[in-house]
């Protein structure tokens, strides 16, 4: 079978796992299994090769017993031997392998299950006697004759006679192939000579009983256990005379202990978010530059050199964003859609915009340096936002004339166009791969608090006059990500009730601030009517930039919890004491090529403007959308009716969280073509293979096939077809976080949040925490966590007594109450105050109803 087609769905899309191929990726994945192909493969060389096409149908995975010693995988290129179009899979493994797994291979194939181990630490001295008179009598061959032998046969005869003599001789135990010694060694001589004491005393007590049945062979027994006894004395006489006190690493690991139990009950009351993350085991991920891999199909490299990995880690960051794109000079050279969609807005008055750029009040800058937030990483040049709260009268006059002079002359300095880049880790391990990482940038904090200043003048400018009118329910005052999961709530609903054909697509962008065009975001100001000075200003914070990157080597500073602090010379000592010092070090700087600081305030805002037209142009030319139908319209009034009664949706759009939805595939089709005219036109990209489609036009799992989206060829869009996988309609898919089902069903809802809880118990069960503590938790993180995700859905009181059981059995276990104690009694406000499910579900969707009822 080719597991080609199947595999890429299940690890990207795992909610279309619904085929039975399926479950075989799961049980190997969920059994230790591990695939060794993808090590090595890239879209140059596959495993199969025919003609032009290369594809991945040979798959090579490792048992858990073998991925120990595995060392790498390779393809090796048998294209030009012309002897097969598959490419081999080498697999290399550590020669251990064959010396370790030998004799349990040859045991299985004997039959034997079982083998003789010799118990050397109780062996006596005359057992040893023993053992050496017998194997002189098993061997009573002529030297002469001996030496004549081959070597092979002398080696043979050895062997067997030696192993003779110690069966007959000396003490053993018979066990299987895969025992592993589980006590230390000294451990186990003291349960060997308790186990000898023990038989020893039954033999007296049995000999009490029938003094009458003591014979001869008690004797011989007797004269073994009296030199034995005799051992025994001698070895332990003197055990308890000096008392035994623990090593020093392990009493210091004992006092470290109470002493991080401690520091975490003081921060219950002094610092509650360092409490949270220590009291659920939460610990921030984090990547050291000293090595790079790089996954070449062929010719695998581990980069160690400072010089090669800063010039590696410089051409990654400066270009793992490719410009494949060049923007038109002017508004007029766009298409007609595009000229016109980006065509300054009629309805729009520039005069609105009139004190944007207007000189700000001392009033407004100190507000603006009060609102900062403390603790926060600085730029280059050091300066914290602590700083600028603590300046003299003196050097706030000279920041102030700098900001004014800054929006005066719609620029910044050339210090601030300089940044650090900080890469983190994505969710999964990075592997010591660059493409496993993301860039968080440090900007200068004065730059940043300029920034806030003018983004607290544009933004409700914006709001209250409704210049955006894509709708982009983020990046402006009021915004929420609870108005889209209503929205397509509403609409999934009316689909089950009405039965409306649905489609859903939900796009995945990648890249969205790192791929951003100076050139097209300036036609995007220029449509909303920005005035000159304040467009120029916000192109200056992008243009002209470098970006040094913190790696293992180079220049050294001193990165923080908090804070990144270079050292020339001196050392800054900051007086909280749970910031931990670690060295790092800096690339060369770089040019910046593309895009926008995703580490910048109005980033967000930014990306909004220039998403705006591709949402203009989707409403605009709305084809098939999904119409949602008034229940108080009159009976004439249907979802193809024109009418107020009518909304019609086509798309929901948080931020760069796309989803399209349609009515029919043609519609969908429609949206795809405009949508890929637009990332072509921005030098944005969509990621395809991540691209998830949930429909009731496919009921039947076994027509879950791909469907091809064909979309209009044009000067923007060459691409013909987008291939997608739809999910089963008994699957689930997610947005903004919440997971959503085209039948309307809560079963994935109703197990994920039991096993939020069951999660959160397992976590918090062993951790040394009070009752208080643990009850402060649940009510202030987990309940939280359920609240989102069951903010459309409606569960019974029977439901959430369930899914909060694990949780109400921790309670009882730390508080020691019975388990049978009513669970009315956790919830009394006077005694523990725990917060009930089905209690708190109520309030909210109340609160929420209340919202809705009252909102424009």
């Amino acid at each position: 079978m080719n597991l080609e087609k199947y595999y890429p769905i299940f690890l990207h899309q795992p909610q279309v796992a619904a085929k039975r191929i399926h479950k075989l990726f799961h049980y190997l994945l969920s059994h230790n299994y591990e695939d060794c192909t993808p090590l090595n493969l890239s879209g140059t060389l596959g495993t199969y090769h025919h003609l032009d096409t290369i594809t991945r149908i040979d798959f090579v995975w490792s048992c858990p017993l073998l991925r120990q010693y595995m060392l790498t995988a390779s393809i090796f290129d048998a294209h030009d031997l012309h002897i097969s179009d598959h490419n081999p899979i080498i697999t290399y493994f550590d020669a251990s392998l064959l010396s370790d797994a030998i004799k349990s291979a040859r045991a299985r194939q004997l039959g034997r299950n079982t083998r003789r181990v010799f118990k050397y630490d109780s062996i006596s001295t005359d057992q040893w006697t023993a053992f050496a008179d017998n194997l002189d009598k098993l061997c009573p061959i002529d030297p002469i004759i001996f030496d004549a032998w081959p070597l092979n046969q002398k080696c043979e005869y050895l062997h067997s006679r030696i192993i003779k003599a110690a069966n007959s001789a000396l003490p053993s135990v018979t066990v299987g192939n895969t025992y592993v010694p589980k006590k230390p060694k000294d451990l186990e001589s003291l349960c060997q000579s308790y186990r000898f004491l023990s038989n020893v005393a039954k033999t007296i007590r049995s000999l009490h009983k029938t003094p009458t049945s003591y014979f001869i062979h008690h004797e011989t027994k007797w004269s073994s256990y009296y030199i034995r006894l005799n051992n025994l004395l001698s070895l332990y006489k003197q055990t308890f005379v000096t008392p035994i006190t623990l090593p020093p690493l392990l009493r210091d690991a004992r006092i470290d202990n109470f002493a991080k139990i401690d520091a975490r009950n003081d921060n219950f009351t002094n610092d509650i978010s360092t409490f949270i993350e220590s009291a659920l085991s939460r610990t921030r991920r984090r990547i050291i530059l000293d090595c790079i891999f790089i996954d070449h199909p062929t010719h695998p490299t581990l980069l160690t050199s400072p010089d090669a990995i800063d010039q590696e880690v410089i051409d990654h960051f400066q270009n793992f964003v490719p410009i494949t794109s060049t923007p038109p000079s002017s508004i007029q050279d766009l298409p007609d859609r595009w000229s016109n969609d980006y065509a300054p807005l009629a309805d729009v008055s520039p005069t609105i915009f009139d004190s944007l750029v207007d000189l700000p009040t001392l009033e407004e800058w100190s507000s603006t340096i009060s609102s900062m937030p403390n603790d926060k990483a600085p730029g280059p040049s050091m300066i914290s936002y602590e700083m600028l709260k603590h300046l003299g009268p003196s050097a706030s006059a000279l920041l102030f004339n700098l900001i004014c002079a800054c929006l005066s002359n719609a620029n910044i300095p050339d210090l601030w166009r300089q940044a650090t880049v900080f890469p983190i880790p994505k969710p999964h391990e990075w592997k010591c791969q660059l493409k496993n990482t993301r860039p968080i940038t440090l900007l200068e904090v004065i730059r940043k608090a300029l920034v806030k200043l003018f983004y607290n003048r544009l933004a409700p400018l914006l709001a209250s006059h409704h210049v955006l009118q894509g709708g982009n329910f983020a990046g402006l005052p009021g915004g929420s990500c609870h108005d889209p999961i209503i929205t397509l709530e509403s609409i999934i609903h009316d689909s089950v009730v009405t039965k409306q054909p649905l489609w859903i697509l939900s796009q995945d962008i990648s890249k969205a601030f790192d791929s951003v065009d100076l050139s097209m975001l300036r036609f995007a100001l220029q449509r909303l009517r920005l005035p000159q000075n304040a467009i120029q200003f916000l192109l200056s914070l992008f243009m002209s930039r470098s970006n040094h990157v913190i790696t293992a080597h180079g220049l050294r500073v001193s990165i923080r919890s908090g804070f990144i602090r270079f050292l020339s010379g001196y050392r800054l000592v900051h007086s909280k004491p749970k910031f931990i010092e670690t060295l790092h070090g800096l690339t060369p700087p770089y040019r910046v090529r593309i895009g926008i600081d995703q580490g910048e305030v109005i980033s967000p805002l930014l990306w909004i403007i220039y998403l705006d037209p591709l949402l203009t142009t989707l409403r605009n030319e709305k084809k098939a959308p999904y119409c949602l139908v008034s229940p108080l319209a009159p009976c004439t009034v249907s979802s193809n009716s024109c009418s107020p009664d009518v909304l019609e949706i086509n798309n929901l759009v948080f931020m760069d969280d796309s989803t399209l939805i349609s009515s029919s595939k043609e519609g969908m089709e429609h949206m795809l073509s405009i949508t890929e005219e637009f990332y072509c036109l921005n030098n944005t990209s969509a990621n395809h293979n991540k691209y998830v489609l949930a429909t009731n036009a496919v009921v039947a799992p076994r027509d879950l096939s791909p469907i091809a989206f064909n979309l209009s060829i044009s000067s923007l869009n060459s691409t013909p077809n987008i291939i997608v996988t739809p999910i089963s309609m008994s699957s689930s898919f997610r947005f903004l976080g919440v997971w959503f089902n085209i039948n309307g069903s809560r079963n994935f809802i109703r197990q994920q949040l039991k096993q939020e809880c069951h999660s959160f118990s397992a976590i918090l069960r062993s951790a040394k925490l009070t009752v208080q503590q643990v009850v402060y938790l649940y009510n202030t993180v987990l309940i939280s966590k359920l609240d989102y995700r069951m903010q459309v859905t409606h569960l019974s009181e029977a439901e959430c007594s369930t899914i909060t059981s694990s949780v109400r059995a921790l309670v009882k276990h730390k508080a020691k109450l019975s388990r049978s104690v009513p669970n009315v009694v956790l919830y009394l406000t006077h005694a523990l105050g725990l917060i009930n499910l089905f209690s708190f579900q109520q309030q909210s969707h109340f609160t929420n109803l209340f919202l809705l009822a009252n909102s424009s």
